[in-house]
């Protein structure tokens, strides 16, 4: 995997999307968080790719997976 920088959506009170963000810090992997509460166009186009739930990370515009994924995928 590449170790650029992610982008993790997530929404606040989400505790996979705390567990993911913990992890991703404990492996030293740089990550933006795009709150889906705030940025409603990133919730459009979350919701347009298929994505009903959070968090969901992509990697340089490439979608990496869910949460579970990625920690998987990072590990």
């Amino acid at each position: 995997m590449k170790k650029d920088i992610l982008d993790v959506y997530t929404k606040p009170n989400c505790p996979k999307c705390t567990e993911l963000k913990e992890f991703l810090r404990s492996k030293e992997i740089s990550f933006f968080v795009i709150d889906l509460t705030v940025d409603k166009v990133a919730l459009e186009n979350i919701k347009r790719a298929g994505h009903g739930t959070v968090p969901q990370v992509y990697n340089d515009g490439t979608y990496v997976g869910d949460g579970n994924f990625t920690m998987e995928a990072y590990s």
